[in-house]
């Protein structure tokens, strides 16, 4: 069964039902849940997930449910020198802004 959805709220696009793997990080733990229905805006890329959904995917985690799979996942640490080299090597590069919830970010 397929849940509907409105327009977008961030930016009024269509919303459409996908299946999608979703991250949660829960107690200092990383879970992947697979095939997660949500809703995913066709021109922002925006994503929604009903209450009843999240409902089940925190059930899942709390029952502490034996995994589909397990996989490795390997972490890696920001590094600001590396992200200012990265703009060095591109100084004719022009700016690109991103608009995101949060402001405005400039890159290059």
């Amino acid at each position: 069964m397929q849940n509907k959805y409105g327009d977008c709220f961030y930016c009024g696009g269509i919303v459409e039902e996908k299946l999608m793997p979703r991250e949660i990080r829960w107690a200092d733990q990383l879970f992947i849940i697979e095939n997660v229905p949500m809703g995913v805006c066709s021109q922002c890329g925006e994503k929604v997930i009903k209450p009843k959904v999240a409902k089940v995917i925190d059930q899942i985690i709390k029952e502490e449910r034996e995994p589909t799979k397990t996989i490795q996942v390997p972490v890696y640490q920001y590094e600001l020198n590396l992200a200012e080299s990265a703009a060095e090597l591109m100084p004719n590069s022009p700016a690109k802004k991103h608009v995101g919830l949060f402001g405005t970010t400039e890159y290059r």
